[in-house]
């Protein structure tokens, strides 16, 4: 049993060189296990990596994991784990419902928890005390201590009153992936996969408390432990002295596990350090490496060559700037020779940039792929799905009626909405008992045969409502009851068949990102149901309550697309 480090600056080969070992050693022993993990965005580009490293071109005897699919995979062998995992949406689901329950007690968090993302932000909160094995009586003391009467003081009660709610609602049920790192600790002794395995982790700046204790477990169990770390040669990474020194991240997780081998009495081999003059990434890039040994650093060193690598430019506005870009991209593939493929665009908020890049990107006809996961609350079905309700909540207003009727799923045409609402504003019309009887009145320069045409409209869309009208206008219903009332409503609307013309009309107009999203979005909202029916089915809400329960699941969905051409032009942020 041992540990050992990589240590290397950025860009000096780190994961190279552990992919190489770890294939050279698998091919060696090919009865053995070897275990990559590895942050859970970076699977899938490891698993090619290792791939291509191997002269094979397999790796049957290698795993590539992040810390959750570690648990999984342990689990798969040796059990553990009896309950429900909880994913982000239904965390949130539950979230505002514990924080509706309580919404009379909490001081500071009452008025906010209706504000778009809030509940986000509280669940954000929840996890990083899993991860930090911060539980209620740790918060309540917290509390106790704080200055009396103060917002913070507030703030923390309300937070500990919230937890408590929500691990009620868990309690032997459900279980979040945050614990399941807790969960997994309990079996990691009795897993052959690991027992004498080689287990590698590369890719982290550090580990919470919760992963340590299953690094304190591997230790144990695995044959070797290596971990690469990024650091200069000229530091000391066996010393940690205060978190704002530079490497503090590197320096903290080596003090950490060097601690923890000591614990478990476990050997620490002689750490590989490779060549860092110049890294091997900046080999051919001079301005680089000497950005990359002086960045942070107190110097009075200067790079006085002539370069061409790092330019800075300044615009008045984000509109300038994403013009100044794209206007480059041209310029490179161009003149340089170039491919689009070659080329990232990295912004620090992507929502900032979004809107310009989409428009500029089609002006310049600069093909680009934006790498982030839509929002599905500005997609028509969602729309379609929380106007519907608006109109059973506002006993159909016109704002609600309209708002339902322009979503372009409902089956009338332009010219028939048109007519239907020239008629509601001049009449005043609302109120499902109004929309439910024949309109005999009149008004100038409406003819018999017209307000017959608004009649047959009328008739259509109350015929057409009437039966999902009559579920979600009870006075008491469960969720159950309001979710099975949508979904039959959905099925004889015949919505499904309806986003996949919408998913093909997309594909016909080349916009293969908007295909995507259509194409995943029925399954979304049926799983999102799923979730309500499994976690709430039972209970009885208001539809107000219920509107906005479903509106915080919509909020947590994200519709993910895998870029739909070889040849484009990524925009992605910093995260």
């Amino acid at each position: 049993m041992s540990l050992q480090f990589i240590f290397g600056s950025s860009g000096a080969g780190k994961s190279h060189y552990l992919q190489q070992y770890i294939v050279e050693k698998s091919m060696e022993n090919p009865t053995g296990n070897y275990f990559v993990i590895v942050p859970e965005q970076f699977t899938m580009q490891t698993q090619k990596d290792l791939v291509m490293a191997h002269e094979r071109k397999g790796i049957m005897n290698i795993d590539v994991l992040s810390f959750g699919r570690l648990a999984h995979r342990i689990f798969e062998e040796v059990g553990g784990n009896q309950r429900t995992i909880l994913d982000d949406t239904g965390k949130s689901l539950i979230l505002r419902k514990i924080a509706g329950d309580n919404e009379g007690e909490l001081k500071v968090l009452r008025g906010n928890l209706k504000k778009h993302g809030y509940i986000g932000e509280v669940k954000s909160v929840l996890s990083e005390f899993a991860q930090y094995n911060i539980d209620v009586e740790t918060l309540d003391k917290m509390a106790e201590n704080a200055e009396e009467g103060t917002y913070f003081q507030w703030k923390l009660k309300d937070i500990a009153k919230v937890y408590e709610g929500f691990s009620k609602y868990l309690s032997d049920k459900y279980i979040t992936n945050e614990e399941l790192l807790d969960v997994l600790c309990n079996v990691i002794g009795k897993s052959e996969l690991l027992k004498d395995s080689v287990i590698a982790f590369d890719g982290f700046t550090g580990f919470t408390p919760v992963q340590d204790k299953v690094m304190k477990e591997l230790l144990h169990v695995c044959k070797k432990v290596i971990v690469t770390v990024t650091i200069d040669e000229k530091e000391n990474p066996y010393t940690f002295t205060h978190p704002y020194q530079l490497f503090a991240l590197s320096k903290r997780m080596v003090t950490g596990l060097v601690s923890l081998a000591k614990e478990e009495r476990t050997e620490i081999d002689d750490a590989v350090c490779l060549p860092q003059n110049p890294p091997y990434r900046f080999r051919e890039n001079p301005s680089m490496t000497f950005l990359e040994k002086h960045l942070f650093r107190y110097t009075t060193e200067s790079f006085s060559k002539e370069q061409d690598s790092i330019s800075l430019h300044c615009a008045k506005m984000p509109k300038d700037e994403v013009a100044f870009v794209m206007q480059e991209i041209r310029r490179l593939v161009r003149v340089k020779g170039y491919r689009y493929r070659d080329i990232a665009v990295i912004a620090g908020n992507i929502s900032t940039y979004a809107d310009y890049m989409e428009k500029t990107a089609k002006m310049y006809d600069v093909p680009i792929f934006m790498d982030y996961k839509r929002s599905v609350l500005l997609n028509s079905f969602v729309e379609y799905i929380r106007s519907l309700l608006a109109m059973a909540e506002k006993n159909l207003t016109y704002e609600s009626v309209f708002r339902f009727l322009r979503t372009g799923l409902t089956g009338f045409s332009r010219e028939d909405i048109d007519i239907l609402e020239n008629y509601v504003i001049a009449m005043g019309i609302k109120g499902y008992k109004k929309w439910d009887e024949k309109w005999i009145r009149t008004y100038k320069g409406l003819s018999e045969e017209e307000l017959g045409k608004v009649n047959e409209i009328r008739s259509a869309f109350v015929e057409k409502i009437q039966d999902v009208m009559g579920v979600l206008k009870k006075r008491r219903k469960t969720v159950k009851e309001i979710t099975l009332a949508l979904h039959s409503f959905f099925v004889q609307e015949k919505l499904q068949e309806k986003l996949v013309e919408y998913e093909e009309r997309f594909q016909e107009k080349n916009e293969p990102a908007l295909a995507k999203e259509y194409a995943q979005i029925y399954r979304i909202v049926i799983e999102i149901f799923d979730k309500f029916i499994e976690l709430l089915g039972e209970e009885y809400l208001p539809l107000k309550e219920y509107c906005d329960l479903l509106d915080a699941g919509f909020e947590e969905a994200k519709v993910g697309v895998i870029p739909p051409a070889i040849d484009e032009v990524i925009v992605g942020d910093m995260e």
